[in-house]
């Protein structure tokens, strides 16, 4: 994907994913290629050591959510919280997250 769809899909300025890319690439994390299609557009990929931190990342975050949710709510609402997820799931889409 270029920077340019990433900052739109993110909603934020193309300079703001422009320094965020930066960085990341700077760490090994993303690294650029040359569209094979059109030499003018760059591709940004994520690195072996970028999924790796991305998949840990998401480890972490997802046994904070289960921790949270298995110590705030009780039987009932989890299973009212699991009927919802489908709803939820059609509202990100429509919202394009």
């Amino acid at each position: 994907m270029s920077a340019a769809e990433l900052a739109r899909l993110e909603r934020i300025s193309p300079q703001s994913m422009g320094a965020t890319l930066a960085k990341l690439e700077a760490r090994g994390l993303v690294e650029r290629t040359a569209d094979e299609h059109d030499r003018r557009r760059i591709i940004l990929s994520i690195t072996a050591a970028g999924r790796s931190i991305f998949v840990a990342r998401r480890s972490a975050r997802d046994v904070i959510i289960e921790r949270a949710l298995a110590s705030e709510l009780n039987e009932h609402e989890l299973r009212q919280l699991q009927a919802a997820v489908p709803y939820l799931e059609r509202l990100a889409r429509r919202l394009g997250a």
